[in-house]
């Protein structure tokens, strides 16, 4: 299944501006059935993304408290199931291509700092809908955020906004960085290893 592997490695827990607090946002989308969410940052190529399906409805968009691999907005878009599957088959081949030349000094400054970069899904129904992502609140605030929708309409992706009825809790082993199903993921779990190792 979904097991996302996250790039990151520890991080100093940055301090926040007098007043503020970290702040946890998250994104549930309920009612997906077959299909899979993807929540992309915007820009000129793909570093990092969230996948959400039926099983795994709850993501974690960014993280004061752990900025690595943060989203700063995130565009919603939908696939089915088969669309998804065929693109992290071109993923993990890419990755590995990539991965290859960083290894050998070419497109990275480290293996260490390996972070693939990506083109965009093509067999994508748009939803309409960026979210700013928020990492501080005015201390007293909440410190976790979740938007929470619904998916309405697969065919096109129409989303319905709903009030969140608390914080949910999220699904063990969720909340990371996307890059990839078991396979590259475990691909991906290797590199995090070699970067401990030369940190060490």
């Amino acid at each position: 299944m979904l097991l996302l592997a996250s790039l990151a490695f520890a991080d100093v827990i940055p301090e926040v501006p007098k007043g503020q607090i970290h702040v946890e946002h998250m994104l549930q989308v309920d009612d997906l059935g077959d299909h899979v969410l993807l929540a992309l940052q915007p820009g000129a190529d793909l570093r990092g993304y969230r996948v959400l399906t039926a099983d795994a409805p709850l993501q974690t968009l960014g993280n004061g408290a752990r900025p690595r691999g943060n989203l700063s907005k995130a565009h919603l878009s939908l696939m089915t199931r088969e669309a998804y599957d065929a693109w992290q088959l071109e993923v993990s081949a890419e990755v590995a291509r990539q991965e290859a030349l960083c290894e050998e000094g070419i497109g990275c400054d480290h293996i260490s700092r390996f972070t693939p970069t990506l083109e965009f899904p093509k067999a994508v129904s748009e939803c309409g809908v960026t979210i700013d992502v928020q990492t501080r609140a005015p201390k007293g605030a909440d410190a976790v955020r979740v938007d929470v929708y619904k998916l309405l309409d697969g065919e096109g992706c129409t989303l319905l906004t709903e009030q969140a009825p608390g914080i949910p809790t999220p699904t063990p082993g969720c909340g990371h960085v996307g890059f990839a199903p078991a396979a590259l993921g475990l691909l991906l779990l290797g590199v995090a290893a070699r970067r401990r190792q030369y940190e060490e």
